[in-house]
């Protein structure tokens, strides 16, 4: 009897790994100019797909992650690799390679200090 084969594709990150669909970069800029594609930046923004359980430790435990599916973040762009699955762009990087993640929030800090609310 045959195996049948899955109908469907899932990529995970291993280890200390994350997975980043990168933001699509702008193509004409403020100004009306039209960028081909090698003069655009790589994107250093993305969305978290995918988390890996984290590293091990000395100690035998497992690392806790500094990111969860869905954040938005920034990262190295010299740190990372690019991969392509089922059509998809992903952005392979260690955790410790994302150098932020962008949260949403009404208050602005700076606003909010000049004002006394720190």
């Amino acid at each position: 009897m045959p195996i049948p084969k899955p109908s469907y594709n899932v990529i995970m990150a291993v280890h200390n790994r994350v997975f980043i669909i990168p933001d699509n970069p702008t193509e004409i800029t403020d100004g009306g100019i039209h960028l081909p594609d090698k003069a655009q930046d790589k994107p250093v923004r993305g969305r978290v797909y995918s988390v890996g359980p984290g590293r091990i430790l000395d100690s035998g435990q497992r690392a806790k992650m500094s990111v969860d599916v869905g954040d938005k973040v920034i990262y190295n762009q010299y740190a990372c690799q690019t991969l392509e699955h089922a059509g998809e762009e992903y952005i392979v990087i260690e955790d410790n390679q994302i150098l932020a993640v962008i949260t949403c929030c009404s208050l602005n800090p700076l606003t909010e200090a000049s004002e006394g609310y720190v």
